[in-house]
């Protein structure tokens, strides 16, 4: 076995690399130093910088402490399998104590350098970590993008080729340029205009290419074991787009070089288009690098997805049949059984008089559109009744042109549309609904004086896609955006709910329950098959008459006893004659009679 197979073995078991793949743990693995130290060496001296964290694959070491007089004190130990200084690996500080080998031992060095270079390279390996947040327990403290799942691994992430804002460095190469000489040639006349025209010209094509480096880094493609996870966004605009498409939807991978572009072939950039059934739910992505390859990557990511649920089936029907033949005691699961409950985790937003989410008594999370929306409904009618107020206090006063009993009149007439107006708008905005269920999606769209009435449900089931969208520098500043959800096979728009609260959220809500409804038809399917399998193996048992542990036996059918009696054969005749032949035995009754021939 080679150094970096046996790294790999090892720190696999690690609780820090636990949700990491294997290509990860091969990244890892690389970066690692393995040490053999004897009996009385040090691996680490008290006081000196911190190196990273140790895996004691192999003997044992003791950790001491100078004391006052100079001399080492035990504190510790560390065996073999145990590990230390994992914190080091995100900050660098100083050893507390001395680790001094007792018996040999071989040691797996991570040095805090080469895996936070290792973490900088793949951001997918940062959040797949499990960081230690309190003895006996650890989380996932890193998400790449909002929405991500506690048990959702993250293989990869792609960004564009560099050339996608390489293309456009020309710009800031030409600005640079025209303003360095126009610095040259007035610099003769003002010596201080040309040291303003340098300046810009350091300070303006750098801003244009922090700008395009900012695009090009803030545009990604997440990859995970559940999904695929398409997010952009664009500084100008405002724009902030997250859109996905789970595995088992991916119908079709494309990817194609551009025949016109002769920097595609060159460079090897291309574009992959992801379909599903309906287009609305297509993801394509330009500029990608390697284009054939990550093609092939999301075949075998959907194939691997798809194995892994036939392997999970297989285990549950596994579990019923050792559970029947009671070599599993009943009420066992599997090590790959989860749950598939949705957390309905600040279900509320907003005080209890103006709430754009709460969470409903039979479990449906119901949503509003924004506050902002709400507030442009009462505009109009809020000043209706602030001009019916004055009004009504102007009418008060002599001098005022409409005292007396005309403003009273005008007043409250105007305070009465004012405030039937402004019930209205209300009532428009609080019915005007999108409720998710655990089974189903439901848009509410009502108007006052039943002037409109829609309602529009979708079996969570037959989604095929969601999309969240932000545009704008208001709408980026109010966190407000559109929810769109394309259903599988329709070509037509898909449905949107719009002008709502942290839409990003939204989605995830959807797509976490989404996640909910294949686990449970998947184990439907599995409950299915599992009593088939059952109605097969109690008819088995009726049928050979063994009774198995775990299982009750059908009875033994009694055996059918015969009608005839035996009959044994007559004796040969005698002919002495002082011995006759017996009488013959008397005929059954049952019997019937015999024909002579």
């Amino acid at each position: 076995m080679s150094a970096e197979s046996f790294i790999q073995r090892h720190i696999r078991n690690l609780p820090l690399f636990a949700r990491l793949s294997n290509d990860q743990i091969n990244a890892v693995a690389a970066i690692c130093e393995l040490i053999r130290l004897e009996p009385g060496q040090l691996a680490f001296k008290q006081n000196e910088p911190t190196k990273g964290m140790m895996l004691m694959v192999g003997g044992r070491g003791v950790l001491t402490r100078q004391n006052v007089n100079g001399l080492e004190e035990p504190i510790g130990a560390v065996e073999t399998g145990q590990y230390i200084n994992e914190s080091a690996l995100y900050a660098s500080g100083r050893e507390t104590a001395n680790l001094r080998i007792v018996q040999s031992a071989i040691i797996i060095l991570i040095p805090r350098g080469r895996f936070v270079h290792v973490l900088t390279r793949f951001p997918e390996l940062r959040t797949n970590l499990r960081v230690q947040t309190a003895p006996d327990q650890r989380e996932a403290t890193r998400k790449l993008f909002k929405g991500q799942r506690e048990n959702e691994t993250v293989f990869h992430v792609y960004r564009h080729h560099w050339w996608s804002f390489g293309r456009w460095l020309w710009i800031p190469v030409l600005v640079g340029a025209f303003l360095f000489v126009g610095a040259a040639s007035v610099t003769l006349q003002s010596a201080s205009l040309g040291l303003v025209l340098a300046g810009l010209g350091i300070i303006i094509p750098g801003a244009i290419i922090a700008y395009l480096v900012y695009e090009w880094q803030d545009d990604s493609v997440v990859i995970t074991d559940q999904r695929v996870v398409r997010i952009w966004n664009t500084l100008l605009s405002f724009e902030n787009t997250l859109n996905e498409i789970p595995l088992d939807r991916i119908l079709e991978i494309n990817a194609e070089i551009p025949p016109g572009d002769p920097f595609a072939r060159l460079l090897t950039y291309g574009t992959v288009a992801i379909r599903t059934s309906g287009d609305t739910a297509n993801i394509l992505l330009p500029f990608t690098p390697r284009p054939m390859e990550i093609s092939r990557m999301l075949f075998q990511q959907k194939d691997q997805f798809q194995q892994q649920n036939e392997m999970r089936r297989r285990e549950a029907i596994r579990a019923d049949i050792e559970q029947a033949l009671g070599r599993r005691q009943p009420g066992a699961q599997t090590a790959d059984e989860t749950s598939v409950l949705v957390s309905a985790e600040n279900a509320t937003v907003g005080p209890a008089w103006l709430r754009t989410k709460y969470l409903a008594s039979s479990g449906e999370i119901i949503y509003r559109k924004h506050v902002s929306v709400w507030v442009a409904h009462i505009f109009i009618p809020t000043l209706l009744i602030l001009g019916g107020m004055v009004l009504f206090f102007l009418s008060l006063v002599p001098s005022f042109a409409f005292n007396g009993i005309i403003g009273f009149v005008v007043s409250v007439g105007t305070l009465l549309i004012g405030l039937l107006a402004f019930y209205l708008a209300d009532w428009d905005w609080r019915n005007d609904t999108f409720v998710v269920s655990a089974q189903s999606i439901t848009l509410i769209r009502k108007r006052p004086l039943f002037l409109q009435n829609q309602v529009d449900t979708i079996r969570l089931a037959q989604v095929d896609n969601v999309r969240s969208n932000v545009n704008g520098i208001f709408n980026t500043l109010l966190n407000r955006g559109n929810v769109h959800i394309s259903l599988i096979g329709s070509e037509s728009n898909a449905k949107v709910f719009d002008r709502v609260y942290d839409p990003q959220s939204i989605q995830a809500e959807i797509s976490q329950r989404l996640n909910a409804v294949k686990a449970a038809q998947s184990r439907a399917g599995v409950d299915q098959q599992r009593q088939q399998l059952i109605d097969y193996l109690s008819v088995y048992q009726q049928m050979v008459g063994q009774p198995t542990d775990g299982v009750i036996p059908a009875q033994r059918a009694p055996q059918a006893q015969p009608t005839q009696p035996t009959y044994r054969p007559a004796p040969p005749p005698v002919d002495d004659a002082n011995n006759p032949p017996p009488s013959a035995p008397p005929r059954d009754a049952n019997r019937p009679p015999r024909i002579p021939r």
